[in-house]
């Protein structure tokens, strides 16, 4: 018996694939401009793009925890941070950085939510 997976929505996997590309070519650009820091996330997307494309059948937990922790607790965290640094301690407002937190929140959201659409399937395989 082999199990894979398959997107009832196939936008979804569209917006996935697509994403986790754009991910990947912005991280490598982070990568050769700031060199300790950008390896970990490019390694990171370029795993979960194979697991996409293999269609790992534990994909829908993987999503759930890359997005979750990756794509809506880290930058929220930095979205909160960054309003508390400008209401309490007066510091100048950088709205590149809130916006890309802000961006990877919202991206995030919708890929844990649209996780749901993801279906196991059962294959028998007669040998």
């Amino acid at each position: 018996m082999k199990n894979k997976i398959y997107f009832e929505n196939k936008n979804f996997k569209v917006f996935l694939i697509s994403y986790l590309l754009l991910f990947i070519i912005y991280n490598g650009y982070i990568f050769i401009v700031d060199f300790p820091i950008g390896w970990v996330p490019v390694i990171i997307n370029i795993a979960i793009l194979i697991l996409v494309i293999v269609r790992y059948h534990h994909l829908k937990n993987v999503l759930k925890i890359w997005s979750g922790i990756f794509l809506i607790f880290f930058p929220l965290l930095q979205v909160i941070s960054k309003l508390f640094k400008f209401f309490l301690g007066g510091e100048n407002f950088y709205e590149v950085d809130f916006l890309m937190a802000l961006f990877f929140v919202i991206v995030g959201t919708i890929i844990f939510i649209m996780t749901k659409t993801i279906k196991n399937t059962f294959n028998n395989l007669s040998s």
